[in-house]
């Protein structure tokens, strides 16, 4: 199974951010496995400069590069920020995660963000809980 990550959810397992930590690192943990999980490369910037602001730039590179090692990296075309732009999404960071995720062959979108659960995404969009409650118990995760 391939999921696309949201930037709030790396953020809540790296820096263990109460009460989202334990979701977050259990669905990292799960792409370590059978799963495939997937950022998409925009967010790396981001979650970069969250980071640095916690924890300084030498230990955000650091995780940024775990990240790399652990997850899939979708790269970020022109056409996938004109298919962006064509979706019916009034957040463009969102549908452009969107485009890259449905480029990628993604099943899901994890994410907190309850606005982007509502957008008209071509990917389907899950809280962690949801996803872990509703997959995990139809399959092994």
């Amino acid at each position: 199974m391939t999921i696309v990550f949201d930037n709030n959810i790396v953020l809540d397992a790296l820096l263990e951010r109460k009460p989202f930590y334990a979701d977050a690192a259990q669905l990292l943990t799960a792409c370590a496995g059978e799963h495939t999980g997937c950022l998409v490369a925009n967010s790396l910037t981001d979650i970069f400069y969250v980071l640095s602001k916690f924890v300084g730039a030498t230990k955000a590179k650091q995780s940024v590069k775990k990240l790399t090692e652990l997850l899939h990296i979708i790269s970020v075309s022109e056409a996938d920020c004109i298919n962006a732009l064509e979706l019916p999404m009034d957040d463009f960071e969102d549908a452009l995660l969107a485009s890259c995720a449905k480029k990628a062959g993604a099943e899901y979108i994890i994410s907190r963000d309850i606005d982007f659960a509502r957008a008209a995404s071509p990917v389907q969009v899950m809280s962690p809980s949801e996803f872990l409650s509703g997959i995990a118990a139809h399959q092994r995760f």
